[in-house]
């Protein structure tokens, strides 16, 4: 080795241990961080401990663990903290502990020519705004954890991006490792089954699951929809593409199982939330799944008007049926989507498998004797006819992959004729003379179904007519009996007032940045929306604030009113997490002052989750003197709701101010319990300032976002931060995109639909103003961007079907069983 080479080496390793030491040095106050943390002390220590055990033995872990802690778990709510939270610790262990053991790996991936200089200039363009967003930097204090007005808040914002930035080194070098790609789809999953487990658990609680008639939308795990926003739609937009995909490729059975309630459960929380721009995003990333796994769309010998059939008759059905649960009710849409099943297999059946019309004959008359029979004699014989035909037809398909195949055959036709008649029978008996004819078209289609592919054959009764099938029926089973309610129905006729008031918005944002140059580059800075919004807002309108306040060595709470032109408008709330008893009385005390003119605290016990407060019980106090005065009141949980299948609401006792412009400071708050004198609250004296303390504005959401991902970026990085940000989502779905096409990658499938469905839920919301929503978003983005592209191989193409030269196709004159193997 000569001089030169051995100046290298030195060199490279110098740089590599500064980093290393570098990244320590940040990594060892989040240690204190920990310590100091509302939540923490020893259990959270042993928890991040584990986790960097066992990032150290697993250096890939991350790509597992991480989706869930960004996206599924949030703790906000419960420790106050906005700028610093348990996920920021978390990224810190994975980045100390992943360039320690990866530093000297070479990277496997690499970024793309042209996506290299891109980076590198979005990321120098990035920290010029940063830096216009922090300045000028005050002097740390109790408010900058917590307000949003504060420059600190840039550092919140930002967070997101530079800690993708940071994980950039070991996304290329975890991704080259054995099953790193199916790490990271594993973990993508379970995020998405937390996610959508939560907004499960939160519509059972709080409204039941099949309430979709009152305005709530559920908030999930995101406490960063405490102001609003979209957080829950872009996630899900995000992760529920790689379920459908996972759903789709299923080989062995369990696994199939398992994909369709990971799918079931996104989809009704897609639904459950009633957000036309999730549906607009969701509908896209399906499309583009469909599209993509058309089989006419590879297989030369299957023509492309077969597919776009498929399509056209998926659109029909989903028509018809909307018009059978307007006046059938989810009874009847129950039994007509369980009839199309039915007629994908009787209609894949060969002629040369059908039997003999007598055979067939006695079939029909026995089980319609048998429907008739049940429809007279039971109260609710409709659906005991449809049973019974359905149970049939269920064990007509167990045999039909039997030896004794022509039984099979013969149970399925005869149980799909019941089902025709069962279908009927429950439509009259749900809504009458008027469900039954709105049904018949839909009971028309699946005959016609069958007679169709009888002729022409567009599709065989195998693995990947039933999991597509399945999936389509999920899809409308969940969405037609929500999108076809009350609200639902309201919300779409507000769509234009909706569209305008957005418009509205958005010009009062560009009316509200500076008009010179440097803005036009770089922007107003990164964080800065809401202080701006607070001080130049066209409307005049000032929607409340708080701060954490020191006086002679005491701290304690100010909450500014918000003022509204017209004279009333939404509060700012303050709250904090509680668990009182039901039905039980509370004593509520706390020192209170208006140090500028008179104003009116109010105060609530109320059951709620983030955003919706129910069985509230709560006072109005005026108060008017400027020194402090003590006060005592009663408040109760009679109005409280009892448990839900186990599962009982989150309280949380609530402060607001509703006197416009007037300030209020409130100290020593303290809520016990009458009987056993346990006090309920934590930091009710503001000693620890904002700790367990959580601010909400519960309807009104413009004040703090932009409402479109473009526009926020324009508004916090100028010109320069768009162009840059479109560029790299560009070549990130293009190359996702020739990726799919000339190589069959299923995961760049996966990620095209990802990133296009969340950028479609950004055209109406800012999105990128959730750090650990940036975070994910980057860090699929960023896969994109490497070569050679990551891969996972599933064993099971996207599409049915693609044939090679020494392909076999099966002929029509047999029927292809729908099997799962047990092994991959």
């Amino acid at each position: 080795m000569n001089r030169l080479d051995l100046t290298n080496v030195v060199l490279k390793r110098l740089h590599i241990t500064l980093l290393i030491v570098a990244v320590w040095a940040v990594m060892l106050p989040m240690g204190l961080v920990a310590w100091r943390y509302p939540l923490g002390g020893n259990g959270l220590l042993s928890i991040l401990a584990g986790y960097a055990f066992i990032l150290w033995y697993w250096p890939a872990g991350w790509l597992a663990i991480l989706p869930s802690v960004l996206l599924a778990v949030d703790l906000t709510p419960w420790t106050g903290w906005l700028l610093c939270d348990e996920a920021d610790m978390v990224l810190a262990i994975t980045v100390a502990i992943g360039y320690s053991r990866l530093a000297w790996t070479p990277p496997i991936h690499r970024l793309t020519p042209v996506a290299a200089p891109l980076l590198l200039l979005f990321s120098a363009a990035f920290l010029v705004s940063l830096t216009r967003g922090l300045w000028p930097l005050p002097v740390p204090d109790f408010n900058a954890l917590t307000d949003y007005t504060n420059s600190y808040n840039g550092l919140r914002i930002a967070k997101g991006t530079l800690w993708a930035l940071l994980l950039l080194p070991l996304l290329r070098r975890t991704l080259a490792e054995n099953h790193a790609q199916r790490y990271l789809l594993s973990g993508l999953l379970i995020a998405l089954i937390g996610v959508s487990a939560v907004v499960f658990w939160e519509r059972l609680t709080f409204t039941g699951l099949l309430d979709f008639s009152s305005d709530y939308r559920a908030t999930g795990p995101f406490s960063a929809m405490h102001t609003g926003g979209a957080a829950l739609d872009g996630s899900l937009a995000l992760l529920t593409p790689f379920a459908i995909l996972w759903l789709l490729q299923a080989r062995q059975l369990n696994y199939a199982i398992l994909a369709v309630i990971i799918v079931g459960l996104s989809v009704y929380a897609i639904m459950a939330i009633f957000s036309r721009g999730l549906y607009l995003g969701f509908g896209l990333s399906v499309a583009i799944i469909s599209v993509s796994a058309l089989p006419g769309r590879r297989d030369s010998r299957k023509p492309l008007w077969q597919s776009l059939l498929l399509l056209s008759l998926l659109c029909l059905t989903a028509g018809l049926l909307f018009q059978v649960f307007a006046t059938g009710g989810y009874r009847t849409l129950a039994a007509i989507l369980a009839l199309l099943i039915s007629a994908l297999f009787v209609g894949s059946l060969s002629r040369a498998l059908l039997p003999g019309g007598s055979y067939l004959a006695i079939g029909f008359v026995a089980c319609l004797a048998s429907q008739w029979l049940l429809w007279q004699w039971l109260a609710k014989g409709a659906y005991w006819a449809f049973g019974l035909a359905a149970m049939i037809w269920i064990a007509g398909i167990l045999i039909f992959g039997s030896k004794h195949r022509p039984v099979g055959v013969i149970l399925g036709m005869v149980g799909f004729a019941g089902m025709v008649v069962g279908t009927g029978l429950v439509a009259w008996h749900w809504g009458g003379k008027p469900a039954l004819i709105s049904t018949l078209p839909a009971m028309g289609l699946a005959l016609g179904l069958v007679i169709l592919n009888f002729r022409l054959r567009v599709w065989r009764w195998e693995r990947s007519t039933v999991l597509g099938a399945g999936l389509a029926v999920m899809i409308l089973g969940i969405s037609i009996p929500v999108t076809g309610n009350y609200y639902m129905e309201q919300r779409f006729s507000q769509a234009e007032h909706d569209w305008e008031t957005r418009l509205q918005h958005w010009r009062a944002v560009l009316f509200m940045m500076n008009a010179d140059w440097a803005t036009d580059l770089w922007g107003m800075g990164i964080g800065k929306f809401p202080a701006t919004y607070f001080w130049r807002n066209p409307a005049d309108e000032f929607p409340g604030n708080f701060q954490y306040e020191t006086e002679n060595n005491n701290t304690f709470l100010r909450i500014s009113g918000a003022r509204y032109p017209r004279g009333y408008g939404e509060p700012l709330r303050i709250g904090q997490r509680v668990a009182p008893r039901l039905y039980a009385l509370y004593t509520l005390s706390l020192d209170a002052r208006a140090p500028e003119k008179p104003a009116i605290v109010n105060i609530a016990l109320c059951q709620k989750w983030l955003l919706y407060p129910f069985g509230c019980s709560g006072r109005s106090l005026k108060i008017e003197n400027r020194d402090w005065q003590y006060f005592e009141i009663t408040l109760n949980t009679l109005g409280f709701a009892g448990d839900v299948w186990g599962s009982r609401r989150t309280a949380q006792l609530i402060l607001s101010n509703s006197t416009g412009g007037a300030l209020l400071d409130v100290d020593n708050i303290q809520l016990n319990d009458p009987i056993s004198g346990a006090e309920l609250l934590a930091n009710g004296n503001f000693s620890h300032s904002g700790d367990r303390w959580f601010f909400t504005s519960d309807r009104h959401h413009l004040p703090w976002h932009a409402k479109n991902l473009w526009l926020n970026i324009l508004f916090d990085q100028g010109w320069i931060g768009v162009v840059l940000f479109g560029l790299l989502t560009l070549l990130g779905l293009a190359r996702a995109f020739l990726e799919f096409e000339h190589r069959d990658n299923s995961l760049a499938l996966a990620l095209f639909a990802s990133l296009s469905g969340f950028l479609t839920v950004g055209l109406f919301d800012s999105l990128l103003d959730v750090p650990r929503l940036t975070l994910m978003y980057y860090l699929l983005l960023f896969t994109t961007l490497l070569e050679p592209f990551p891969l996972v191989k599933t064993g099971q193409p996207v599409h049915a079907h693609r044939p090679t030269a020494n392909h076999h196709v099966p002929s029509h004159s047999r029927v292809q069983v729908a099997t799962w193997s047990r092994h991959s």
